[in-house]
């Protein structure tokens, strides 16, 4: 009879360990139908991307987050408040034709012959930016300390732009609705002429996809700790969402412009005491160089306009960040409430013509103007509300959801530079298996 308990007790244990690989290998399959990793894009909002998951006490865990993102301001390099396309410069019309003509593409210029005297013709660019989508992550413990897991995403994104004429910052002047339908009629043309498409852009696409494993120091009741998991993350970035497109100046990459990437990250999740949570990760990631068709500045034009078109290669800077976040809960039954700060960093990329550059100078680029904008910060403090559906249960190990809302805040406590002051708005649903 005891020979019988046994290989029951055994047998048990092996259906539910099937059980396990049964719902690791559906979480894998997903992963391969549905290409996040925001951590590194200035143009979204990172904090999302490493939302702490708050139970620990099951293998299998999983989270599905519907989220909005929403911007129409923009840091400049002076962490100055800017309408959202003017982060890398002001657009301006002059500086266009004079590019176009010192790259030999034009003759004549497409200004008309009264206005040569003019030496800047500045628009700013007024403009929204906005993602629509959902971001799932989850992870699998096949062993003890051994964590594998994954996170993805899928935004439908659009931006649009109106060009309103910078009269107070030029040299020109116009003399009525006839000089100003002509200026803007010039400016389609030389848009034309380059093969730019209209201000308006949207698309549907996966984000990139980021797959890990991490190794954990676990205890419970240890020291002044009633949980506590310290880990070390190694993962790699898959660049499954679009790049960005030439044609298109207000096209926006969810991910990181098809760049391959691996990261390195410290995190520590803790239960200080009976419904408080604290943590914190340090997280440093690093894309691999590519090159790619892109557009290139031939002299004081903004890269997104340049006038030269050719193979690009651009190694990108490291990304540096950090969030430290504390979690409240079943303040009143099963509502709490969760705080965290997160700061990105990014440093320059380095870029390299790869153009078969011929002897004449009208092909140069000026890669600094590529360069001096492509570093850039920001900073996040993220609110949200709670509900635990198991709050009248006492089993940890309840699978029972988690329902949490998040609103992401653009903080600039520490200097946001060249990327978008993106508001996000989420509803996550945390259950574990």
């Amino acid at each position: 009879m005891v020979v019988d308990a046994v290989e029951s007790d055994f047998g048990m244990h092996m259906i539910a360990r099937s059980q396990s690989l049964i719902m690791a290998c559906i979480v894998g399959s997903f992963l391969t139908c549905t290409m996040s990793a925001m951590f590194d894009n200035r143009y979204m909002v990172s904090a999302m991307d490493q939302r702490p998951f708050l139970r620990h006490y099951r293998s299998i865990h999983l989270a599905v987050e519907p989220c909005m993102v929403l911007a129409n301001r923009a840091y400049n390099s002076f962490d100055d408040n800017q309408q959202i396309f003017d982060s890398n410069g002001t657009y301006d019309l002059y500086y266009l034709d004079e590019s176009l003509r010192m790259a030999g593409l034009i003759e004549q210029s497409f200004l008309r012959s009264d206005w040569n005297h003019v030496t800047q013709i500045p628009f700013v660019r007024d403009g929204f930016f906005s993602a629509q989508g959902a971001m799932v992550s989850g992870y699998f413990d096949p062993i003890c300390n051994l964590r594998l897991g994954f996170a993805t995403s899928f935004f439908h994104v659009c931006s649009r732009a109106q060009f309103l004429f910078d009269a107070g910052h030029g040299n020109l002047t116009l003399n009525g609705p006839g000089d100003e339908q002509d200026l803007l009629g010039e400016k389609a043309a030389i848009h034309n002429f380059m093969g730019l498409e209209p201000a308006v852009w949207s698309t549907s696409t996966l984000g990139d996809t980021d797959i890990y494993a991490r190794y954990a120091f676990v205890r419970e009741y240890w020291n002044k700790f009633r949980y506590i998991n310290c880990g070390i993350r190694g993962g790699i970035i898959i660049p499954s969402a679009c790049s960005h497109e030439i044609n298109q100046p207000l096209s926006v990459s969810v991910g990181g412009d098809k760049h391959w990437g691996a990261y390195g990250m410290i995190d520590a999740a803790c239960v200080l005491k009976e419904d408080v949570q604290a943590g914190l990760y340090v997280r440093v990631q690093k894309r691999f160089g590519r090159t790619a068709q892109s557009r290139l500045p031939r002299n004081r034009e903004l890269p997104e306009y340049g006038v030269l078109t050719g193979p690009l290669h651009n190694d990108p800077g490291f990304t540096i960040g950090f969030q430290p976040y504390m979690v409240l809960e079943h303040m009143r039954g099963g509502f709490g409430c969760f705080l965290s700060y997160t700061g990105t960093f990014h440093t320059k990329d380095h870029f390299s013509d790869k153009r078969c550059i011929l002897i004449n100078t009208q092909n140069s680029a000026n890669l600094g103007a590529l360069c001096e904008h492509s570093d850039w910060s920001t900073d996040y403090v993220t609110i949200g509300a709670l509900y635990d559906t198991s709050g009248d249960c006492d089993d940890e190990c309840t699978k029972k959801p988690i329902f949490m809302a998040f609103w992401d805040i653009p903080a600039g406590m520490i200097g946001g530079k060249n990327a978008f002051k993106s508001n996000g708005l989420s509803i996550r649903c945390e259950v574990q298996f």
